[in-house]
């Protein structure tokens, strides 16, 4: 006699085959529509990127120059515009960097311009809130593109931006662009941003929050609402966030009254092709974007295929190193260039990263903030920090999150020296806020001959540091002493690999 597993299993295999062929079906049609009504893509948030977004990643034999018009149009609209999609939505940049990657063109050198140099100007970026940041992280990681350094505002990195998405989630889980009541296109779409990043424990637990608030959002019918109406929209964007975190259409917790967020987003098909914005309403341009996205997404995940805006499989990039001439053989060269890979550490001009100088306080408020993704921001906590500083909004960040103290008496000493134990105490304290375990290892911490020299206070965190491979400087802990720049870099980025932010330097 069969076990109850043993006869589900053909039952469930059949689903799947069944959404595969509903899946791929309807990408085709929606993409063959969208070439029909939009059969010249320009540059825009409707008959533009969307829809060849839609027809490239479906994989639909488009009509012959159909991908071409769209760069003469992108390349056109740059020419006239002197590079400058515009001037106060970096979004812009972010869709135009999907649709040419999905096209196999490095967005980096398109039309004479670097297209992701915007994304390097954090402040601007974030200025949309979290479609800002949202979108900035799809783009940016569609093709892995290195981080762009814009020389203005506060330069961004891609933690930074995940760092805002976390410090914006909702109560229930969700995101919204203001106020604590969670909208499913946003939910939705912070999902999809932060899905590369679960290997950190805190974005992990932050995933599955949000994953629970977008299952709480679904209508009874399968659908899912914009303002307290179902859209096809919402749907899209929720089938768009479950590919991208590999959740089957058919799970449980996304299936009501019978129905999946699949069979929700076709009723809002229409007869003639296309998707309505509302059940009742006509043929709506973005609609139809949309929906075509989000099935040619679907199609892709029975297929096997990368993830819709995962653009690697059309678009490879080789990896240029970001380095310095006086590291070349610096023991904590791997852990240098890993860094300012990451646009965490910047050297001292003339190409030169001087790793044995000392650290300040203010340069370390920088480089904890830009590698963990602290959320920059002026804080008058401390009279000793200009709010025009440079580093400002790095030592509010640092501070709001708990990572730095000041030195006493409402004192931060910015152009202060950092000690090795003083390095090891913020270290601990980001290593909690990146939630990992900080118990201190005593015993790692006696084994070592000058133990006895920690002071009381640092003792904790230098134990931790120690106990978790993340302290490595040879010989005594001598911790009174200033720590270089070499060694923060080294014990920084044995943090960020413990935190799986970064796969730990060679």
């Amino acid at each position: 006699m069969k076990r109850p597993a043993d006869r589900l299993l053909p039952l469930l295999l059949a689903a799947a085959l069944c959404i595969h062929v509903c899946a791929a079906s309807a990408a085709q049609s929606a993409a063959g529509y969208l070439c029909a009504a939009v059969p010249s893509p320009q540059v825009g948030a409707v008959g533009g990127e969307w829809a060849v977004l839609a027809v490239s990643r479906a994989g639909y034999a488009a009509p012959d120059g159909y991908f071409d018009r769209y760069r003469t149009a992108a390349a056109e609209r740059l020419r006239l515009s002197g590079g400058v999609l515009s001037p106060r939505r970096h979004t812009e940049y972010s869709r135009v960097i999907l649709a040419l990657s999905a096209l196999g063109t490095d967005a980096r050198s398109f039309a004479g311009y670097d297209l992701t140099l915007p994304l390097g100007d954090y402040e601007k970026t974030v200025a949309q809130g979290l479609n800002g940041a949202a979108f900035a992280l799809l783009a940016l990681d569609s093709a892995a593109y290195p981080m762009p350094r814009s020389g203005a505002g506060v330069p961004a990195t891609r933690q930074m931006y995940a760092g805002l998405l976390l410090a914006r989630q909702n109560a229930d889980g969700g995101w919204s662009l203001s106020g604590d009541s969670s909208d499913a296109d946003l939910t939705a779409m912070a999902l999809q941003a932060l899905a590369p990043y679960r290997a950190q424990p805190r974005v992990d637990a932050a995933v599955a929050r949000g994953v629970a608030c977008l299952s709480a959002l679904q209508n009874a019918d399968g659908s899912f609402p914009s303002d307290s109406v179902p859209t096809a929209e919402s749907c899209a964007q929720a089938l768009l966030a479950l590919c991208a975190l590999a959740i089957p259409v058919t799970d449980a917790r996304f299936v009501k009254g019978g129905a999946t967020a699949l069979d929700a987003l076709l009723r809002f098909a229409a007869p003639a092709g296309g998707f309505r914005h509302t059940a009742d309403g006509a043929v709506n341009p973005m609609a139809s974007e949309q929906a075509a996205c989000a099935l040619a997404a679907l199609e892709r995940a029975a297929e096997g295929r990368p993830f819709f805006y995962d653009m690697r499989d059309a678009l490879t990039l080789r990896a240029e190193p970001v380095t310095f001439s006086d590291i070349r053989a610096d023991r904590d060269r791997a852990s240098i260039e890993t860094l300012a890979a990451l646009g965490a550490v910047n050297g001292k001009g003339n190409g030169r990263y001087d790793p044995s100088s000392g650290l300040t306080r203010a340069e370390f408020a920088a480089i904890v903030t830009r590698a963990f993704g602290l959320v920059p921001g002026v804080d008058a906590a401390f009279f000793d920090v200009a709010a025009d500083a440079w580093y400002a909004p790095y030592v509010g960040a640092a501070y709001r999150s708990g990572v730095v103290n000041g030195v006493g008496g409402g004192r931060f000493a910015p152009d202060g020296t950092l000690s090795r134990q003083e390095a090891a105490v913020m270290l601990t304290r980001a290593a909690a806020f990146c939630a990992l375990d900080t118990a201190a290892d005593e015993a790692a911490l006696s084994a070592r001959l000058d133990a006895s020299s920690v002071a009381s206070w640092a003792r904790a965190g230098v134990a931790y540091c120690i106990g978790a491979e993340i302290w490595r400087f040879d010989g005594l802990l001598d911790p009174e002493r200033p720590v270089t720049r070499g060694e923060m870099a080294q014990m920084v980025c044995a943090l960020l690999a413990r935190a799986a932010i970064v796969t730990e330097a060679g």
